[in-house]
């Protein structure tokens, strides 16, 4: 197996392995909670990840870029990632106490816990990308996958009904990923990272600060296309339409995980195939293909199991999660295309193209949802996010088109799909 696809699998197979510990871990706080504490309680998480993406300003990106294609030194960036984390997180303590005290936000026992969850989120999402840009995928996976695995035996009724409260639990369950994080940072240090004299001079003529900012404009407008529709059906519908909502939406990222997975070991690995002056367009196609109809193959099992799986997984009080579903599969194949895609203009450095398909989409979204929702509540918020989503792949791909010569039925030749499906498993087995 060549080293390109060595790494690829590699890294998809870790990052499942903390997928799934998530995806229990979700059943089991939907099973405890129902549809409508589970919404409020994943409506604050969504928040708080939306916080996150704003302090880190895009430089979990730019460490992956830059230590990937070695345009500076791993401890000139493991250092400025510590001085970066550090500073962030007491920016961030001083804003939050303030909000709290004025009373912008009520004050509660979650308080602390939440400022733990967002430096901790912060530090390990930074740290996270020493490793995949280094194709080491074990430890931060590991780890993550860990914590999960001992928040679900934590969990009130899980092992035993009152060993701690619902609140601890969540105290718990917010305080989990500084633990995590630290973990992260310590491996990373026994494995030869070491703090150094920052060279200031070299990390800004290599255009680190433009990069991040960059990526973080493209990153926060593909968080807001994912999820912007969540802040709207938040608005116009009930609590217990919101959780069925949300938990389908957590649950169709089940569905694109093999490229979401992917799209972490698929980056660095663009990055140095283009430096590499190695032509990569073609895999691009291929991985494009590959994704849409595993996407679509998914979704044709869930459309004959669906009905009855949902509740089965998260209880009776996930009704609705079945037709939102179906009205969300052409995004679903849609939005699993798209991966390899953004990975690609990523790493050639064309994140206008990337911009512009996503402000467009999101445009598009937000004006179905306005429309859809009020009548149609929690479906008319799938057929806009189906809208949105269908809508950026076909901007990219007409860019990319631009890019690469192929025919655009090649993206669904199944047996372009046949060949290297077969080839990836007689490449497994020996």
């Amino acid at each position: 197996m060549s080293s390109f696809k060595k790494f690829f699998f590699t890294g998809i197979l870790w990052k499942f392995l903390l997928y799934v510990s998530a995806f229990f871990l979700n059943a089991f706080i939907a099973h405890r909670l129902g549809a409508t504490d589970s919404g409020r309680f994943y409506y604050l998480l969504n928040n708080l990840s939306f916080v996150i993406l704003v302090l880190s300003l895009g430089f979990d990106a730019a460490v992956n870029y830059y230590n990937g294609a070695r345009e500076i030194s791993r401890n000139q960036l493991f250092t400025l990632s510590a001085i970066f984390c550090v500073a962030i997180s007491i920016v961030f303590i001083i804003i939050y106490f303030f909000i709290v005290y004025f009373s912008i936000i009520p004050s509660n026992t979650f308080n602390s816990y939440i400022i733990w969850y967002v430096v901790g989120s912060l530090t390990f999402n930074v740290f996270t990308a020493f490793y995949y840009s280094e194709h080491k995928h074990i430890v931060p996976n590991l780890v993550m996958a860990v914590c999960n695995t001992l928040l679900i035996f934590l969990l009130p009724g899980v092992l035993y009904n009152n060993a701690i409260s619902t609140t601890g639990f969540f105290h718990i369950y917010l305080s989990m990923n500084l633990i995590a994080a630290l973990l992260t940072v310590a491996f990373l240090y026994i494995r030869g990272a070491r703090y150094t004299i920052l060279n200031l001079k070299n990390i800004l003529s290599a255009g680190i600060i433009k990069f991040s900012l960059q990526s973080f404009v493209s990153a926060l407008l593909f968080t807001l296309l994912l999820r912007c529709d969540y802040w709207l059906v938040n608005y116009y519908c009930s609590n217990a339409e919101m959780g069925n909502y949300l938990q389908t939406s957590k649950f169709v990222q089940l569905v694109m995980l093999l490229p979401s997975l992917a799209s972490f070991s698929l980056f660095p690995l663009i990055v140095q195939s283009i430096i590499s002056e190695i032509g990569i367009e073609f895999k691009l196609i291929r991985l494009m293909n590959g994704y849409i109809y595993i996407s679509l193959f998914i979704c044709i099992t869930l459309v004959i199991t669906g009905r009855l799986l949902f509740p089965f997984i998260y209880g009776n009080t996930y009704d609705k999660m079945y037709k939102i579903f179906l009205l969300l599969i052409p995004g679903i194949i849609s939005m699993a295309a798209t991966y390899p895609l953004n990975s690609y203009f990523a790493a050639k450095k064309i994140i206008a193209t990337n911009l512009l398909g996503i402000a467009i989409s999101i445009i598009i979204l937000v004006f179905a949802d306005i429309l859809l929702i009020p009548r149609y509540a929690v479906y008319g918020a799938a057929i806009g996010c189906s809208l949105g989503y269908c809508s950026y792949f076909f901007i990219l791909l007409y860019h990319f088109k631009k890019q690469a010569d192929f025919r655009l039925t090649e993206l669904i030749q199944f047996k372009l799909f046949f060949s290297e499906m077969k080839f990836v498993l007689n490449k497994w087995r020996s």
